[in-house]
């Protein structure tokens, strides 16, 4: 593995899926922390995302597979093929016991790196890592064995319990791996065959951009936002169920979902049947730069996570750092790495999944006890400040990428 070109500053290529991605802004926020620390970012993205309001700033340091019109490109991406083809054979056998014999696969990717490896060898970066633990990891393992580097890569929550069957090999590999829940720590380090360090950091929230309004009480009408993809693993049906309680109990709620996905359809019916159309509003997809103003007119988020029937679930959702830091109560599920952040009583208030039965509770019991919801608003903006601001997180991967 090549040393870092010097002490102070570190070359870091990121392989990513998607770039940028309206979805991940977690990841976005960590490389302009790198970035603004001094390390030289080079980004290798497969999908062009949208350019996103504020942040175009990376756009000139991402290379993506050339669109296909670039004749020259693809030409260029042949001959680099032909030029180190010994290589691209030789990661090609070492892998294929564990991810088996697919020939169109393999030539897919083979010619994705390509496109990237050419770029790179320009201006070699000192390590590669990637985000995610599929799709974006088989890239980089290749990558950095063409271009004989060490990589390294984050895995986040669908990537370890739905798409993981072959992360022992991928640990196995690595320089280090990092995750952003201990919960995730503990599963990766059963799947470890040999001594790869496995670091657990949360991610880093940039609090200026969450001003703190700390709350008093909580009244009628209940404003409930929940912001998310319209997904199995969200768990949105249990809170349209925990609605439907506290309105027949007499209780005024406002509930607003903000979010798209797969489930809308699904979600809508449900509510026309539980007869709450008007309590709940779907709002679509809502821009990053937009939740601030919700957190700070709602009166309680709830995230009602669960796990999924293929395994995928949460890992610690980063709407819950963003609600509490800006001294949002929060009412969250007890699934996977959600309370490392939300202590129950403390920093926000826990409950099973699954259970609409106790979301509706724990609605009344901070609209009953402004006590507690006051606390709860204070103190989760402490738990933000102590352990989960961008300085932390930064400082942590800057000591892990200059160890390589």
């Amino acid at each position: 593995m090549m040393a870092p070109s010097s002490a102070s500053t570190i070359r870091l290529c990121f392989v990513l899926g998607q770039f940028p991605s309206p979805t991940e802004f977690f990841i976005l926020n960590e490389i302009q922390s790198l970035r603004a620390a001094g390390v030289e970012v080079t980004i290798c993205a497969f999908e062009r995302g949208p350019v996103l309001m504020g942040k175009t700033d990376l756009m000139d340091r991402v290379r993506y597979v050339p669109r296909w019109f670039q004749l020259k490109e693809w030409l260029l991406t042949g001959l680099e093929l032909i030029r180190h083809r010994e290589k691209f054979r030789e990661f090609g056998r070492t892998t294929e016991k564990v991810r088996g014999k697919n020939r169109l696969k393999k030539i897919r990717n083979a010619w994705l790196v390509a496109t990237w490896s050419r770029k790179l060898r320009r201006d070699l970066p000192d390590r590669i890592h990637a985000h995610f633990a599929s799709f974006p990891t088989d890239l980089a393992q290749q990558l950095a064995h063409v271009l004989e580097l060490g990589y390294s890569f984050t895995a986040h929550a669908h990537d370890i319990y739905a798409d993981g069957p072959d992360l022992t090999e991928k640990i196995a590999g690595a320089d280090f791996v990092v995750t952003c829940t201990g919960f995730n720590h503990e599963i990766l380090t059963s799947q470890k065959s040999n001594g790869t360090p496995i670091h657990c950091v949360y991610h880093g929230l940039d609090l200026r951009q969450w001003p703190f309004l700390p709350r008093k009480s909580l009244s009628e009408p209940l404003s409930i936002v929940s912001v998310g993809r319209l997904t199995s693993k969200k768990g949105h049906a249990y809170l349209l169920r925990a609605v439907h309680e506290l309105v027949q109990q007499g209780i005024e709620v406002n509930c607003h979902l903000l979010g798209d996905g797969p489930l809308r359809a699904e979600l809508e019916a449900e509510v026309a049947e539980l007869g709450i159309g008007k309590e709940v509003v779907f709002h679509g997809h809502v821009p990053q730069e937009a939740l601030s103003s919700w957190y700070q007119k709602a009166g309680v988020l709830v995230q009602a996570s669960v796990i999924a029937g293929n395994g995928d679930r949460d890992g610690i959702p980063n709407v819950l750092l963003e609600a509490m830091a800006s001294g949002l109560p929060v009412i969250a599920t007890e699934v996977s790495g959600i309370p490392e952040l939300v202590r129950d009583g403390e920093t926000g208030i826990l409950v099973p999944q699954r259970d609409s039965a106790r979301i509706a509770g724990a609605l009344l019991h901070l609209l009953e006890h402004p006590e507690i919801y006051q606390s709860i608003s204070q103190r989760g903006r402490g738990w933000i400040e102590e352990a989960f601001g961008i300085d932390r997180a930064t400082e942590q991967l800057l000591e892990l990428h200059r160890r390589g």
